[in-house]
């Protein structure tokens, strides 16, 4: 009678969870051999359970389920990997994860936490084993979902680590995952299904993914595991786009608060002392904007851009409180927001350029760990099986790729990500670094001039030019409707073009606008904003938009000025990304491989 309860009880969750789950007998004695293999189930499994008391997993017979459902919809959501990271905490704080001689973690710590290893033998092989032992990914998804990213790691990182990185990087438009800690069966015979290389799970799920996400860790590259090297291959060979996940950036919404309250201390400060400055002061001061924003674009020392953001942040205050403390007098209150709607506006760039100050230090961090121990060969990975290093470098080296797989890793290093387009172009001597990602305040100044700044010429700024005036606002709206369409069309590009996109707008379109509406006002014309806004609408609006449709790659092909202009439009996004190691690597002679690193700004400190 007990074991009639037993398999009827079996049956009904496996009739419930799947059609693929119906070997029932074999089944439940695995589900008695889990008490004895890892401890009691009322232990083991109260971390994976909700705040009901209830365990969200159905029972499922794991090798009939891994045998139905293809590798490529081993995948998980990413909102599984925010249950799965409170699963990991609530183990944590009930102490069923633990340190142990080769992870000795703090388990207060929630930045990084246990390694991945620890967390799949303590918290996903007990779960996994009890519930029939099918992996994470099945449990959730018997039928599974089909991989939209692949995801790259190695199993030394930390568990926060890993899914804050993740989590902050996943792909707008991905909607599945495939993380082998998570998708692969960890309780079966994994190393059956490794034995060939090319028909492994890793293989068949990348093949069907759009793209890579490589998550960097504080401990070792990932570059230097034979299997992440073969899925760089493969990443390659497919010619998929690799991106470099990145942590969250502490601090960033304290920061802008705190620029912000600075604004406005300057802003007051300004408006109260207006009266002790001379006229030549208040239109010298005018004249240090352009300055300022080219500054920010082209200099380099950390210390230098925070210096400059700060003095961008007070030359806005400052300035426009004159306006408004005049428009105060004269009783003008269209003039008084006028000033108010300039200074915030600006502020914001400066602001914007902090954001991308901070965002390009953390990035630069994920770069050195991407380096650490990788000094740019592929035969230096390793592997805890010795087969499989010899497998993969024989499958690598059999296409003669090899030096090419070397070379899109660098990519990744230097651009943050690695993409054909990207690889075309560091193959015509480019140099490509920070092209992966898009500033902040690179975006924000275009969107400030070409659409709200013209705007506010119209709506705001007093009437001038007496008939005139008409054709000038109707030259302003034209500048504004090119503007609202450089930002849709930059929504609209793939991430790889984006950085090269914005460094272009900054550079032929933005900074030259800048300086005509600069001189124009230092020449005492009235009406200096409505007609460098006309200007603006023939000439360097339609430069902006014609960053969207010249990429790297088209200006390059430009007979032999090309390269030249890209390494001249892109210094801006090697600026923002200021790692200045590079490998220096000797192939031949007696001292075999050599690498050097100098991170330059000193930003971080690593342990061996």
């Amino acid at each position: 009678s007990f074991w009639l309860k037993h398999i009827l009880f079996y049956a009904w969750h496996a009739g419930r969870a799947d059609s693929a789950s119906m070997d029932v007998l074999g089944v439940s004695w695995r589900w008695s051999g889990a008490y004895s293999q890892f401890g009691s189930f009322g232990d083991r499994l109260s971390s994976a359970f909700g705040n009901s008391g209830n365990s969200r997993f159905e029972w499922r017979d794991g090798k009939l389920l891994h045998e139905v459902v293809p590798p490529s919809r081993w995948c998980v959501t990413r909102a599984d990997l925010v249950d799965f990271r409170n699963d990991v905490s609530i183990a944590l704080e009930r102490r069923h994860i633990t340190p142990t001689d080769d992870d000795d973690f703090d388990p207060s710590e929630k930045h990084i936490g246990p390694t991945m290893a620890t967390i799949n033998k303590q918290f996903i092989m007990p779960v996994s084993a009890a519930h029939g032992h099918a992996s994470w990914a099945l449990l959730l998804h018997p039928a599974g979902l089909e991989c939209d990213l692949f995801v790259t790691h190695c199993w030394k990182e930390g568990a926060f680590e890993f899914l804050d990185k993740v989590l902050n990087s996943w792909p707008r438009r991905a909607e599945h995952a495939y993380c082998c800690m998570l998708s692969n069966p960890q309780t079966l015979d994994i190393g059956r299904l490794l034995t060939d290389p090319n028909s492994s799970p890793f293989a068949r799920a990348l093949q069907s993914a759009q793209c890579v996400l490589v998550v960097p860790n504080s401990d070792v590259s990932v570059y230097t595991r034979i299997w992440c090297v073969y899925e760089a291959y493969l990443a390659y060979s497919w010619g998929k786009p690799i991106f470099t996940a990145m942590r969250p950036v502490r601090g960033v919404t304290f920061a802008v608060i705190a620029l912000w309250v600075r604004f406005v201390a300057y802003f007051v400060l300004g408006y109260h002392f207006w009266c002790t400055c001379q006229l030549p002061f208040r239109q010298g001061l005018s004249a240090m904007l352009v300055p300022l924003m080219a500054l920010s674009l082209y200099c380099r020392a950390p210390l230098a851009r925070i210096v400059i953001n700060e003095s961008g942040v007070a030359y806005c205050g400052m300035l426009f409180s004159f306006g408004a403390h005049w428009s105060v007098e004269e009783l003008d209150a269209r003039g008084f927001a006028y000033s108010i709607v300039f200074a915030c506006a600006w502020f914001s760039f400066f602001a914007g350029r902090e954001v991308d100050r901070r965002w390009a230090s953390q990035a630069e961090v994920e770069a050195a760990e991407l380096r650490r121990e990788f000094i740019g060969m592929l035969e230096d990975a390793s592997s805890s099986v010795a087969q499989d290093r010899e497998s993969i470098l024989a499958t690598i080296t059999a296409r003669g790729l090899e030096r090419d797989v070397e070379q899109a890793i660098q990519i990744l290093i230097d651009a943050g990500m690695s993409t054909p387009s990207l690889r075309s172009s560091a193959a015509s001597g480019v140099d490509i670094s920070g092209a992966g990602s898009w500033s902040l305040g690179m975006v924000y100044g275009p969107f400030a001039l070409f659409i709200l700044t013209p705007l506010v010429h119209i709506v705001l700024q007093r009437s001038c030019c007496g008939e005139l005036v008409g054709a000038l606002d109707v030259a302003c709206a034209v500048t504004s409707f090119q503007g609202l369409c450089w930002v849709l069309g930059f929504a609209r590009l793939s991430p790889d073009k984006r950085g090269f996109a914005a460094s272009f707008a900054m550079l032929v379109a933005f900074l030259p606008h800048n300086v005509v509406y600069a001189v124009l006002t230092m020449m005492g014309m009235v009406c200096a904003g409505r007609v460098s806004d006309a200007i603006g609408a023939v000439s360097f609006a339609p430069l902006l938009l014609l960053s969207l449709w010249c990429g790297m790659e088209r200006v390059i092909a430009i007979p032999c000025i090309g390269p030249f202009l890209v390494r001249s439009l892109m210094h801006p996004l090697r600026n923002d990304r200021a790692a200045r190691w590079r490998p220096a690597v000797s192939r031949a002679g007696s001292g075999g491989p050599t690498a050097s690193c100098d991170l330059g700004c000193g930003r971080a400190s690593w342990s061996s």
